[in-house]
């Protein structure tokens, strides 16, 4: 889930995304030599939670879908994480030589793994507020040309692929602290940390807090409280539209996407259910567990969940609609219960207006 400077910074004198082309020289490998282990390389499933579904979302779009066929054919993103900016020129390299004490590159790749492990950790825990420095998916002009949504929007991706997607209840709680972003003032004080651009953009900053997501607290923009706005800004922008640029993208197959509602439904939630080992596990509702893994592993075999043990999945292609799997039950439901201005906001989210275009 959480990605690392050793493979994700970037900046002078480092290889921009060198992890994603570790996962693409695995995958790789896979194509060639999974036949010697009785495995078919026809039909290889990749899946990723959070950052990792952000990589899964990157090598749906890899090289804008000019080298085609992918080393896989189906794709599982469970709240893919991508922030919907680029950092700023060397910002990543400054700012983990800084913070490890050291003067060049030369020292970092000295460093025991260790101790670089525990830099990365300290460095992403101590951004203020938490959760504004991270490292991520960044575009190159080649693996990467763009940001995977509007990759996606201009049909630069692997048409043939099978997508699976999905996302928590409250993806943005885990994120922003409440007793931090308390108002108006810090609300946009903290679009501009997370979100760079926005810091020089009055225009931009001033249509998301004020158009997309206005201080408007009688529920018709899907909260009430600041609170609630600030969770909703942060799951749109980071995770919940991620899985929309996947449905809403014209792939050839059929596109499916849940939502798990199961308490507490924060990020990862899912999680315990993806790798639910059977019996009895406290917290976990074991119908939705077994489930979910039916869904997984009949996608996995056949490019689509459905199977006559199962609730019935509707595809997602083109509509709002997700497979809700909650303590109520599974069923199909409009995706964030029907919020209106949901097309709206994630279409901001992938056109990124504020970012100048590569």
């Amino acid at each position: 889930m959480l990605r690392t400077c050793k493979g994700w910074m970037n900046g002078e004198g480092v290889t921009t995304n060198v992890g994603l082309l570790d996962q693409r020289f695995a995958l790789e490998w896979v194509q060639k030599y999974v036949h010697l282990l009785g495995g078919d390389p026809n039909r290889v499933t990749i899946l990723g939670e959070s950052a990792g579904a952000g990589s899964v979302e990157a090598h749906v779009t890899a090289y804008g879908g000019k080298r085609r066929p992918s080393p896989f054919q189906r794709a599982i993103a469970q709240s893919p994480y991508i922030l919907p900016t680029n950092p700023l020129p060397n910002s990543e390299v400054n700012a983990v030589l800084k913070f490890g004490n050291v003067s060049s590159l030369s020292d970092l790749r000295d460093m025991p793994s260790p101790d670089l492990q525990r830099l990365n950790t300290l460095l992403v825990a101590d951004s203020q507020p938490f959760g504004t420095f991270t490292f991520g998916i960044v575009p190159d002009n080649d693996y990467v040309p763009d940001l995977p949504g509007r990759l996606l929007q201009q049909g630069r991706f692997d048409h043939e692929l099978s997508i699976l997607t999905g996302h928590d209840k409250d993806e943005g709680s885990r994120f922003i602290q409440s007793t931090v972003v308390a108002n108006e003032s810090s609300y946009a004080a903290y679009l501009k940390t997370l979100i760079t651009p926005l810091a020089t953009n009055d225009s931009a900053l001033n249509y998301i807090t004020q158009v997309l997501y206005p201080p408007i607290f009688d529920g018709s923009q899907g909260y009430t409280t600041q609170a609630e706005r600030n969770n909703l800004t942060i799951a749109d922008a980071i995770f919940v539209c991620n899985t929309r640029f996947l449905t809403q993208a014209d792939f050839c197959p059929q596109t499916y996407a849940y939502q798990c509602s199961a308490p507490p439904g924060l990020h990862a939630a899912d999680l315990p259910y993806t790798f639910y080992d059977f019996g009895s596990v406290p917290g976990v509702n074991t119908t939705i567990a077994e489930t979910m893994q039916g869904y997984f592993t009949r996608f996995a075999e056949t490019g689509q969940p459905n199977a006559p043990a199962l609730p019935a999945f509707v595809g997602a292609s083109g509509t709002r609609m997700v497979q809700e799997l909650g303590n109520d039950g599974i069923r199909s439901i409009l995706d964030e219960g029907g919020i209106r201005q949901l097309s709206e906001r994630c279409r901001y989210w992938q056109e990124v207006p504020y970012l100048a275009m590569p």
